[in-house]
């Protein structure tokens, strides 16, 4: 959780620039990695978030499969990257 410090004009803007730019690179890193699913002939066709986890549905060149990643450890996996950017997380 956020302390609730008061912070100046300018580390608020600072902030903003770096999820501004955190942003971008999540967006570039999103069609990098679709791209490369595209060129392994992997097709996503169903993704199910669930309680506990997500199941996704995704076919290899004609190949039905399924692949199940467990909630938690995505969210670990995440927040762990983001407290590197962002410094304390919110719950």
């Amino acid at each position: 959780m956020y302390l609730e410090v008061a912070m100046r004009p300018t580390a608020l803007i600072r902030r903003m620039l770096q999820i501004e730019y955190l942003q971008n690179e999540l967006t570039r890193e999103m069609r990098v990695v679709k791209q490369e699913l595209r060129d392994r002939g992997v097709t996503v066709i169903e993704v199910e978030n669930r309680p506990l986890d997500v199941r996704v549905h995704y076919k290899v060149n004609e190949r039905h499969q399924e692949a199940l990643f467990m909630t938690p450890m995505l969210y670990a996996e995440v927040e762990g990257g983001l407290r590197r950017w962002l410094g304390e997380i919110p719950e």
